[in-house]
Order: structure tokens, then sequence, then C-alpha cells
């Protein structure tokens, strides 16, 4: 868009951060939508967290960037050039900082759950891919 200049902010996601040592991210992705897994400390315990998002346009799981955001965080990228170019402005920008990598998608939404940690947790990635 000519003249139109955006300026990117964060905002925390009300979800449960990454484990910054051992999170495990695992993806799954099918027409439209994306279902992200990773560990999550829960008081002493480990719990996994399952996030799906609804209508992504893209996602994309890279090497972190060094200097960027700290490990352990998801938030949300407003006034993002991503978002506007893959969702045609209908998408929102999430973000997931882990120690090895970092997980994108640009989404109209997302819904989150807690499931136990010795759950089998690709089998119940791969029911939301199908509802």
């Amino acid at each position: 868009m000519e003249g139109f200049e955006a300026v990117e902010r964060t905002a925390a996601l009300a979800i449960l951060d990454p484990d910054v040592e051992r999170p495990l991210p695992i993806v799954l992705a099918k027409d439209g939508t994306v279902v992200l897994s990773y560990l999550a400390r829960l008081g002493r315990k480990s719990t996994h967290v399952l996030v799906t998002f609804h209508r992504a346009f893209a996602h994309r799981l890279v090497p972190p960037v060094a200097g960027g955001p700290a490990r352990g965080e998801a938030f949300e990228v407003m006034g993002s050039a991503w978002a506007r170019d893959a969702g045609g402005g209908k998408g929102k920008h999430y973000v997931f900082v882990f120690p090895d990598a970092k997980f994108e998608c640009v989404a109209e939404g997302y819904g989150s759950e807690t499931v136990e940690e010795d759950a089998d947790v690709v089998r119940l990635m791969a029911r939301r891919l199908y509802r």
C-alpha cells in the first residue's frame, strides 16, 4: 500500500509460555487449519499446550533470529506486514519463540487447551485438523 507506514508492536497472548528448557514443538497443518503443540511449565509439572489456528493463511517454523525476542514467549504482532500480505488484512500474526526455533502463523484466530504430559498429543492434534 503506497503511503502506508505500519508500526509493528507486540502484545503477549493469554496462553502459557513455552518451557525454555524443553518445549518440544510440533506442527500439523491441513486445509487452512494449523495445530501447534508444545510443552509448558504449570507449577512443577509439564503440560502440553495445543493451539489451533483457524483460517490460517500462512505459517512457518524457522530458526530463531539472533537478537530477536527472548525464548519462551508467545505474542501477537500488530501492524505486521506479513499478516497484511499473507492474509489480505484479515489475519493476525502470532509468534511463539522456542530455544531452537520460532513458529509464526497468520490466521483469523486461535483457540488453546492444555493436555496431560503423557497424552497422545499427535493423535489429539490430528483430531483438531478434522473438526
